[in-house]
């Protein structure tokens, strides 16, 4: 039977407006001690690299960060929209899908770069610098604000979760240390980061929902047994 419960849709609206306000006061509070926690990250780095111990060595060594850092990059997502096109007999679907998420959200977070103009860390010597409104758009420089690489991490990683949900853990764990590897780098501040992961998770959510409408799971083809 039909849901006519008039409730339903505030309730709605509800939700996504404490979402919004929880997400809103995480980033503030991160943007306010950006710079506190960016110098937080590196003592703990150097206080590490003093440490000789397996685990040290690894959490110091660059390859490391390196490997968390490429899940961030286009080639991380031509490569799974290689996979999917050879492996999973939805590919006409999810290959498109995984495309316009990807270059959606990858396009409104180098517009907000560009207009928001924060400074990387590397080049304001750990302080957080913003240029005047308008002139990063000349600047000859990539601006923080929000990462590139986290919201690329970000977007694979919530269509993983959507498309393959067993992969769900492997995907939000190869972002997460995608996002720590730009402050390793000394590319990012933490609030880069988090808006970043906003930016590619939500994007590819609704571009999830946008193909659900315009072409329905049910009209597309559907996974082979053997498929994830």
């Amino acid at each position: 039977m039909p849901d006519n419960n008039p409730s339903r849709p505030s309730r709605r609206w509800i939700k996504w407006a404490l979402i919004l306000a929880v997400h809103a006061a995480v980033l503030t509070i991160l943007l306010i001690t950006d710079e506190t926690t960016y110098d937080a990250f590196h003592r703990w780095k150097e206080h590490w690299d003093r440490e000789d111990l397996p685990l040290s060595r690894v959490l110091n060594d660059d390859d490391t960060w390196e490997f968390f850092a490429s899940f961030g990059l286009w080639m991380s997502s031509i490569a799974l929209a290689v996979i999917v096109w050879r492996l999973d007999n939805r590919w006409r679907r999810l290959v498109p899908l995984l495309a316009a998420g990807v270059i959606v959200a990858t396009t409104l977070t180098s517009v907000l770069s560009k207009t928001v103009g924060r400074v990387r860390p590397y080049r304001a010597m750990g302080k957080s610098v913003y240029l005047r409104f308008g002139e990063a758009w000349t600047h000859g420089h990539s601006m923080a604000f929000p990462s590139g690489h986290a919201t690329f991490a970000a977007a694979i990683a919530a269509f993983l979760a959507l498309a393959y949900p067993r992969l769900k853990g492997f995907g939000w764990v190869m972002a997460v240390g995608c996002g720590i590897s730009r402050i390793y780098f000394t590319k990012h501040f933490p609030g880069d980061i988090y808006a970043g992961f906003l930016m590619g998770h939500y994007v590819m959510n609704g571009t999830w929902r946008l193909f659900d409408r315009w072409w329905p799971t049910a009209n597309a083809p559907t996974p082979d047994a053997g498929s994830s």
